[in-house]
């Protein structure tokens, strides 16, 4: 197999994508999937269920939550809790996506006017914004529940 450089530079500098787009979507919503699990969704989850446990004085997120001024801060806590991690393994799961993205859009949204609200970075929150917004224009990936059942 020979590698031809012309069509290599033709590929990144033309118009063609490198690789099918149901491959990148599936990439995309998986790894995205995956990152709301663990660096988000599962440490809401213990520290929750220490604090509810009374095992914990507070539970940080809740805090925070209140902070910013929204009503119900602990029932909002745990439906964010949630939308992270059912909404994360719906995406690695390609199954339902669209509906997962809008519903961590949602919680997204309200990450970043807390953290405005409170004059944190919103880096981290725009850009999982702009991850989830890609998850729901794309869709689902090539290996998906989605594509599976529904065609």
């Amino acid at each position: 197999m020979t590698i031809d450089p012309a069509f290599l530079v033709s590929r990144l500098l033309g118009r063609q994508p490198l690789v099918p787009p149901l491959l990148a979507a599936q990439v995309l919503h998986s790894f995205f999937g995956v990152m709301l699990v663990y660096y988000h969704g599962i440490h809401k989850l213990v520290d929750g269920l220490e604090w509810r446990g009374g095992r914990r004085a507070e539970w940080p997120f809740v805090a925070e939550i209140k902070a910013a001024g929204f009503p119900f801060p602990v029932i909002n806590a745990w439906f964010a809790t949630a939308a992270q991690l059912v909404g994360g393994s719906l995406l690695v799961l390609g199954l339902g996506t669209r509906p997962a993205a809008l519903l961590i859009i949602g919680t997204l949204l309200g990450a970043v006017y807390t953290n405005v609200v409170l004059k944190k970075s919103n880096q981290m929150a725009l850009l999982y914004l702009l991850l989830a917004v890609c998850v729901l224009a794309f869709g689902p990936g090539v290996w998906s529940m989605d594509l599976a059942f529904f065609g």
